[in-house]
């Protein structure tokens, strides 16, 4: 029974630290914002196709007016790569907060996700 209970404990462990997220040296792209931005146009449900950092897959953003003029919410929706291989649910969700600080420029963003 012990043997059993950690080889369930060592495979948990080896499958979370293949999901985390991982850090690195250096710094982010530089991406220039987008001039004309429109939020509204923005909205709604969007399949990730390129990501920095990271291991998910399938990755969906779904954004949506939040509380106030310049709050918005954001769900990501991703896939665990080996509970995909099975018939369990196998989809993480995150709830984040998006913001606008600055409405002379609304393409710069911030999210905040909640640990």
């Amino acid at each position: 029974m012990n043997v059993l209970v950690g080889a369930l404990l060592a495979v948990k462990v080896v499958v979370t630290s293949v999901q985390s997220h991982s850090y690195h040296l250096g710094s982010c792209p530089t991406i220039e914002p987008v001039a004309n931005f429109d939020m509204t146009k923005f909205l709604g449900k969007w399949y990730v196709i390129q990501k920095t950092s990271t291991g998910s897959r399938c990755l969906i953003n779904n954004y949506a007016q939040g509380s106030g003029e310049r709050n918005y919410t954001l769900e990501q929706i991703s896939e665990h790569f080996l509970l995909g291989l099975t018939s369990v649910d196998h989809q993480y969700r995150y709830a984040g907060l998006l913001s606008v600080p600055d409405p002379n420029s609304p393409a710069k963003m911030t999210v905040r996700f909640p640990l």
